[in-house]
């Protein structure tokens, strides 16, 4: 993800993403390895998780943020039942997004020479010229 975007996601819920506040969670320096199109997605898993560490007072880490086999992978640190469900919505809605421009429409998981990404028509079109 771009630097730009990364930084936005990490100052708007330092909890989640601020590691200086628990070094054994991993580096400040926090690589969110997705394309930009799915900022919304993290964005928005981002706010939910937020929100429910806040309401119910939990310290919740996203240790790592990733595309996997064209999905959107996040793992957290606790995990409990109603964050591990936000993350699997998430998680779902991401294969029918565009990884790199967010669009919905006409967008599938597909193989590209064995690297799963989940492209649109028009992004699949322009990653095989």
């Amino acid at each position: 993800m771009d630097d730009h975007l990364e930084r936005e996601l990490i100052e708007a819920y330092p909890m989640l993403y601020d590691h200086d506040a628990a070094p054994s969670y991993g580096t400040t320096d926090f690589p969110i390895e997705c394309d930009d199109g799915w900022y919304p997605l993290v964005d928005g898993v981002s706010a939910a998780v937020s929100a429910y560490a806040e309401t119910w007072d939990e310290e919740i880490r996203f240790v790592q943020v990733k595309q996997k086999f064209g999905e959107l992978r996040i793992y957290a640190k606790p995990s409990p039942a109603s964050v591990t469900a936000m993350i699997a919505l998430a998680t779902e809605l991401s294969t029918r997004t565009c990884e790199r421009c967010s669009r919905m429409a006409g967008a599938a998981v597909r193989d590209d020479d064995g690297w799963y990404r989940t492209l649109c028509n028009s992004c699949w079109e322009e990653s095989e010229s």
